[in-house]
């Protein structure tokens, strides 16, 4: 039984999402009823779109799956999505108009860090537990968090951790570090620089260029990192339609002529590449999950995406899944669906997941794991990840206390 009420958006994003569904959260002002109610938000426009619509794809599954089977402790739930266009300030008035008109019980997404720190104030302000879903900034957490604000999986600091290891294995002599100019990107080159140095003291940075996200002339920016003669480069919090522009413009301008390149790279970057001739062995992905990986859960989810979007599921299709499990796990174990009770609920939960039990640390931050492989042609006429590796972000995340 779908609940999804898209509120007041139109989604164009390729993707075929939930169709809406009748019927209010049905709650009080204390988050009470016989309905759980789900404040989702997305930056269903801009750079983002397609991932938040990922994001928001994910959510729905779980969604599906828990109205199914009953509800969580007998209560439906139904998701309500608004669109915050990948702009603060009409994030924050979404968050706000959600927990005051719409009475949910929970806020929870966020694809862009800038956004998510809006809603977090909102949920701070209004006491009501608030998820993060794919924003990634460690920021969110460590430095303005909340008791209100958590985290569903990794962060900008564990996120790369596993590749980043693996770049130091590969005694990289020179590299470059194309970075976005956000706490995102930022964060990411930071953890990124900081994992190599300790595995690998004699790897050289040497050279770093900030990008805007709005940015799609990479010209200058690829012939600056082609003068510093790397054997490697890092392109950090650079996602979606920038990705892309970037990659499709980096080719014939040479960057992959003597260099490796690893990126946070999604199965609809995969898709939007899969004609531009990406050398084989020349561009390593990293993300919170890949349908190539060998598990039956995997198997099944990726099923349910493709019947939902048709497409492959990616890493946000996970990250929204589980941030809508981390709501049932609360909820259950409050025994109610009280916004404070669900908040206090949080911290030390643990989820059962296909990587093993991931935890809700007492700061907010969900435990977990990423993943990275080399793109190949899956030759199919596209592009597919192999060899995926990945490790716990326990072993990268700041530690508490």
């Amino acid at each position: 039984m779908k609940r999804t009420r898209w509120s007041g958006l139109v989604v164009a994003t390729g993707l075929v999402l939930g169709t809406a569904a009748c019927g209010g959260g049905g709650s009080d002002g204390d988050g009470g009823g016989e309905t759980i109610t789900i404040g989702y938000l997305a930056s269903l426009t801009g750079p983002a779109a397609n991932d938040a619509a990922r994001d928001v794809a994910g959510a729905e599954v779980a969604v599906d799956e828990l109205n199914e089977a009953g509800g969580i402790d007998g209560h439906q739930v139904e998701l309500v999505v608004r669109d915050d266009k990948s702009d603060p300030t009409v994030g924050t008035r979404e968050a706000r108009d959600l927990v005051l008109t719409e009475e949910v019980n929970v806020l929870a997404g966020g694809n862009i860090s800038s956004v998510a720190a809006g809603i977090q104030q909102v949920a701070g302000q209004t006491k009501t537990p608030y998820i993060i879903s794919t924003a990634g900034a460690a920021s969110l957490i460590e430095e303005t968090g909340n008791p209100y604000t958590f985290r569903s999986w990794t962060n900008t600091a564990s996120l790369p951790g596993p590749m980043a290891e693996w770049a130091a294995e590969q005694d990289f002599e020179r590299i470059a570090i194309i970075y976005a100019n956000n706490a995102n990107g930022i964060e990411r080159a930071t953890s990124f620089k900081s994992i190599v140095a300790e595995n690998d003291p004699e790897a050289e940075i040497v050279g770093e260029v900030a990008i805007e996200p709005t940015d799609t002339d990479f010209s200058s920016t690829i012939n600056r990192v082609n003068a510093m003669d790397a054997d490697a480069v890092l392109m950090a919090g650079v996602f979606g339609s920038t990705l892309q522009g970037l990659i499709k413009q980096a080719l014939p301008l040479g960057l992959y002529d003597d260099a490796i390149a690893m990126a946070f790279i999604s199965n609809t970057d995969l898709a939007a590449l899969a004609d531009v001739g990406l050398p084989p062995g020349k561009q390593v992905a990293y993300n919170n999950f890949f349908p190539t990986i060998d598990d039956p859960f995997v198997t099944e989810f990726d099923e349910k995406i493709q019947e939902a979007t048709d497409q492959q599921a990616d890493g946000s299709d996970f990250v929204g899944y589980t941030t809508i499990q981390w709501v049932a796990a609360a909820v259950e174990a409050a025994g109610s669906i009280e916004r404070q009770e669900i908040a206090d609920a949080l911290p030390g939960l643990t989820l059962d997941t296909f990587v093993g039990e991931v935890t809700m640390r007492e700061d907010g931050q969900a435990t977990g794991q990423s993943w990275f492989g080399r793109v190949e042609d899956d030759r199919q006429g596209g592009l597919t990840i192999v060899d995926a590796q990945t490790a716990p972000s326990d072993d990268f995340l700041t530690p508490l206390g």
